[in-house]
């Protein structure tokens, strides 16, 4: 009963975005966002909470593209319900972070492993993103950074995000980057039914970090920064 009260509580006030790697996902909250006026809340829970935690076992890898993949605690669980704000975290479905959110409402972005994988080269390329992971600024081409990723294990480690998620989530709505970019406004509408939030207009959604235009719509200063990291890296690897 309190869990159930809880769980109502917290539809229409908050809003919680379990993203895999290059869904789309920033794209969306920054829709949200403007569409509510709310908060982002990613960058003090990630820094403060999740970034010095080890990698969970089964997302070694992820853990050195996402610094934020960690087992997450009651803590930040608590963090995850303050009021008016839009939360969105690479979450690994560990069993300790399945069990902890399985009550919590929120929504799961999922896409097909290689085109992630696909997409982080795309990234290095328009310098729309970066990591500082040595093994992909060193690689020639697409297709040998496609085989180093499944040689690292980083490929295995994606399908199983989207595995686990699809069938441990519990109180979600599940969200595919074809729906979400596909037909935009019809995501966003089930998203916004799904957590009982009412805005006057469906917002379109954006291109945040978007690597399939060349980086056309990221900053200059950002570009510059992403590339001073690739070499950094490439100088690292």
């Amino acid at each position: 009963m309190l869990i159930s009260l809880w769980r109502n509580n917290l539809r229409g006030s908050t809003l919680l975005i379990v993203a895999m790697p290059k869904s789309a996902s920033s794209s969306l909250v920054a829709s949200l966002q403007e569409a509510t006026g709310w908060q982002k809340r990613n960058a003090d829970i990630r820094k403060k909470y999740l970034t010095p935690l080890p990698a969970p076992d089964g997302y070694v890898q992820l853990k050195r593209f996402h610094s934020e993949v960690a087992e997450l605690t009651s803590e930040v669980v608590e963090l995850l319900r303050r009021p008016n704000q839009i939360t969105k975290l690479h979450i690994a479905p560990t069993d300790n972070n399945l069990a902890l959110l399985r009550d919590v409402p929120k929504v799961v972005l999922q896409r097909p492993a290689e085109e992630i994988v696909a997409a982080y080269w795309r990234g290095q390329e328009t310098s729309t993103w970066t990591t500082m992971v040595g093994e992909i600024a060193l690689c020639k081409t697409s297709e040998q950074w496609m085989d180093v990723a499944r040689e690292l294990g980083l490929t295995g480690e994606l399908e199983a995000f989207n595995d686990h998620w699809r069938s441990g989530a519990g109180d979600a709505i599940l969200i595919t980057y074809e729906e979400l970019t596909g037909n935009p406004e019809a995501a966003i509408t089930k998203l916004l039914e799904y957590f009982g939030i009412e805005i006057k207009a469906v917002p379109s959604l954006g291109q945040v970090n978007y690597t399939r235009d060349g980086g056309a719509n990221t900053a200059g200063w950002k570009k510059a920064w992403f590339s001073l990291k690739r070499l950094w890296a490439k100088a690292a690897g």
